[in-house]
């Protein structure tokens, strides 16, 4: 009980963080919710994940989720940050370079935690799920529902400006 409080705890105050962090990034607030949405999207995947699964949080692989909220803030951010360099009508540009690189970093940090996935300890083999499960969702969700997001409000604006 005392680690799962701890847990929780942990996990706000990085989220925190990473808010206060987009904040002085970004300098305007619809933005850091724009970037937050596919990471707090891909969490409450996870967190489903694990109820139809029955995958337990515990002490070990807790360790896991500052990994997928770094990954998942990570791959918003990029995104953004191209989206807004290329400028309007450009999502699909953003996602044939920036997408594929997305591909790779989550790829490639996801081949190394399939490696825990076999091991003979359970508390290894959860890390490497609960890491697979995490970082697939916040890559899903960071080139989908982000863009979907970037290119809904950009239309909304040509409207608007028509």
């Amino acid at each position: 009980e005392i680690m799962l409080a701890d847990g929780v705890l942990a996990i706000g105050l990085t989220l925190s963080v990473v808010v206060i962090v987009l904040l002085i990034d970004l300098r305007n607030f619809i933005d850091t919710l724009l970037v937050l949405t596919p990471l707090l999207t891909a969490l409450v995947w996870v967190t489903g994940f694990m109820y139809v699964f029955s995958i337990k949080l515990n002490l070990y692989n807790m360790v896991a989720f500052p990994t997928i909220i770094g990954m998942g803030i990570d791959n918003g951010v990029h995104i953004f940050h191209r989206y807004r360099e290329t400028g309007k009508g450009s999502m699909r540009l953003v996602l044939r370079t920036t997408g594929m690189a997305l591909v790779a970093t989550s790829l490639t940090t996801m081949v190394g935690f399939s490696g825990l996935v076999p091991a003979h300890h359970p508390a290894l083999s959860s890390i490497g799920i609960l890491s697979l499960i995490g970082l697939g969702c916040c890559f899903v969700t960071a080139v989908t529902l982000l863009p979907a997001l970037l290119q809904m409000r950009e239309n909304r604006r040509g409207d608007s400006s028509q």
